[in-house]
């Protein structure tokens, strides 16, 4: 069978599965095919990027599944202002339009596009999505990233998400292999102590007055990262402080 009437088939196949199965479906079994497709995507997105995209961004994020009140814009020039923006020069914007309900494939291809090609600096998203792909090493060690400072005071209100860096190799060695992860058991996150090898790689921002009056998460629930291999950490890392400064 050719690979693009297996794409069709196992697209079709998605459909009908339930949000958690797909996404587990689609991390074990359909990954590969979507990286070995996306190489040419990469270096077609770089050269338009460069060649016709005239916004210089300060910073690109998404916010996964969330959806956008109307004071996103006056959010985003708040941090703009506090991060000391040239307004004139960059612009921040977080793509909304993503979600795994309804559209599991091609949100993922535009994630793992933006990721390769380096022009994905945060990724915010709900409990199932950000643990997905905070356990395929997505994001970054934020104890490398934030200030000690930030990083104590933030754990010390909770709202720091862990991943064992020990469940996390399992899982890539089996989805490597093509092996299903599914049954693994992932650890609380918020609960370090208990892993082999915690790394803190997320923020609780479910109630974090910046972040909730700006987007809407129909669980009430959502963390937010910085991708690892961002050219716009430092803006990152502001943007965190932002949120939880007075």
């Amino acid at each position: 069978m050719a690979v693009m009437d297996e794409f069709k088939k196992e697209r079709e196949n998605l459909k009908s599965q339930p949000f958690k199965k797909k996404l587990s479906y689609f991390w074990t079994y359909y990954k590969w095919y979507v990286l070995g497709g996306v190489a040419a995507v990469v270096v077609l997105v770089s050269l338009i990027s460069s060649f016709l995209n005239r916004t210089n961004y300060a910073l690109y994020g998404a916010i996964l599944g969330g959806i956008p009140f109307e004071t996103e814009e006056t959010f985003l020039s708040d941090f703009m202002d506090y991060a000391g923006i040239d307004k004139e020069k960059y612009t921040v914007s977080f793509n909304t339009s993503l979600s795994f309900e309804g559209n599991a494939i091609g949100t993922a291809e535009f994630i793992t596009v933006y990721i390769a090609a380096r022009d994905l600096d945060v990724l915010a998203g709900d409990p199932d999505s950000f643990s997905r792909y905070a356990y395929s090493n997505v994001y970054m060690d934020l104890s490398e990233a934030l200030s000690p400072e930030i990083l104590a005071e933030l754990s010390a209100a909770g709202r720091i998400y862990y991943i064992d860096s020990v469940v996390a190799a399992q899982i890539d060695e089996l989805q490597n292999t093509n092996q299903s992860a599914e049954d693994i058991v992932l650890p609380d996150p918020f609960k370090p102590e208990e892993m082999q090898a915690p790394v803190p790689v997320g923020i609780d921002v479910s109630d974090c007055q910046k972040f909730t009056d700006t987007y809407y998460y129909k669980e009430g629930i959502s963390y937010f990262g910085i991708i690892a291999n961002t050219k716009r950490g430092d803006t990152a890392v502001k943007l965190v402080e932002f949120l939880f400064s007075d």
